[in-house]
């Protein structure tokens, strides 16, 4: 009975984590995410051992001081600051960072990541045949093509040659999307260097986690800035003409200023940030299109995941995060996940909202997975194990 329970679960966990990205939930306004953290705290409560409870408190004793600590004079410093992004995005990972500790089984009496992202693709590149022009599975070419690299990534780790063909083709041909082509790239080239320089790549897996993430957030500062002073000082082209384009130009904008906002708020801003308003503080509506201006272009939120949750939930609480995202991806063989993490990881640099919520949980589960006998396994839609 207990069994079965856990695997519904599991089954829910991922049917509500593939409606996270579907059209629904813009249609309910972004909130499936609550469903799916209920589906995460259930799965807490079926493996609950003494045993893992007290590996988790004492993992998690400290964070949760310095947190609702934190909270609390972040509410006082920013009085209309809604602290409940803040609040979801910590219980996520620390319902991760559980799963993790009980090395929790991802079994699933269908597959339902497989089955359904194999059918919206097919159905996308069926749609942009006819339509002859690249087709967007989520709002955004980029966002797409994030989606479905982590589609791709699943299909390979759990070796569906299917799902890692389509995945590729789609991609590549039919979604216009640079960032995918940069991903599978990194993807292949880590693959390679794992056995072409496996001393090295042992010593990269040796690097803490943390530690990666404050490094790569700092060069990618110090890029933007690179970027508007010396790439762009005497212009950009128009979309996709070139690199140096104003999609790219946008991006690196968009990081000055989340600095820009930074300072502005300092030192209040170590304790709390702007939660689900800080596209108001910013005068970004996108839901009519108004965008302010910076620097000659339109403003969009910082495209760097580290920056823009230290403007939404302040530094102390994003360092908490992101020392917990650390401790759950250690929980983990680094080695055997290099190329599932560090790709990934470098594009969170130049994106927005990759490392928390939905794309957290996804990208996890992932790297949670073990890997499958080294063949391509031909179609397979029942009983997906981890």
């Amino acid at each position: 009975m207990i069994i079965r329970a856990r695997q519904l679960v599991t089954d829910l966990l991922f049917i509500v984590l593939v409606l996270n990205f579907s059209p629904l939930n813009d249609i309910v306004g972004g909130r499936l995410y609550i469903p799916l953290i209920i589906c995460l705290l259930l799965a807490v409560v079926f493996e609950r051992t003494q045993e893992n409870i007290i590996s988790f408190i004492k993992e998690i004793l400290l964070y949760i001081i310095l947190s609702v600590g934190t909270l609390f004079i972040g509410k006082k410093l920013f009085p209309g600051y809604s602290q409940i992004y803040t609040i979801e995005t910590i219980v996520v990972i620390y319902c991760m960072l559980f799963l993790a500790i009980c090395k929790y089984q991802y079994i699933t009496s269908v597959d339902w990541l497989y089955i359904i992202g194999l059918v919206v693709i097919i159905a996308s590149l069926f749609v942009s045949y006819v339509k002859e022009k690249p087709v967007m599975i989520l709002y955004e070419q980029n966002i797409s093509g994030i989606l479905i690299f982590l589609f791709f990534m699943y299909c390979y780790k759990k070796r569906h040659l299917l799902g890692v063909i389509v995945g590729l083709v789609f991609g590549l041909f039919f979604s216009d999307s640079r960032s995918y082509s940069l991903l599978v790239l990194l993807f292949f080239l880590t693959i390679i260097l794992k056995i072409k320089a496996q001393p090295l790549m042992r010593r990269v897996s040796k690097v803490n986690i943390f530690n990666a993430i404050v490094l790569l957030s700092i060069l990618s500062v110090l890029l933007s800035i690179y970027w508007v002073n010396v790439v762009a000082k005497n212009g950009y082209s128009g979309y996709h003409l070139s690199f140096n384009d104003n999609s790219n130009y946008v991006r690196a904008t968009s990081i000055l200023y989340g600095a820009k906002i930074f300072n502005h708020n300092f030192p209040k801003i170590i304790f709390g940030g702007f939660g689900l308003r800080l596209k108001e503080y910013m005068g970004i509506n996108t839901k009519i299109g108004f965008f302010t201006r910076f620097m000659g272009d339109r403003l969009v939120q910082a495209h760097s995941s580290v920056i823009n949750m230290c403007l939404c939930m302040g530094v102390i609480q994003t360092t908490l995060y992101f020392l917990l995202l650390s401790k759950v991806l250690h929980k983990y063989d680094i080695y055997e996940n290099l190329e599932y993490i560090y790709p990934f990881l470098l594009n969170a640099m130049f994106m927005h909202s990759l490392l928390n919520l939905r794309w957290a949980i996804l990208w996890i589960i992932i790297i949670a997975l073990p890997k499958r006998d080294i063949r391509l396994r031909k179609i397979c839609f029942v009983r997906s194990q981890a």
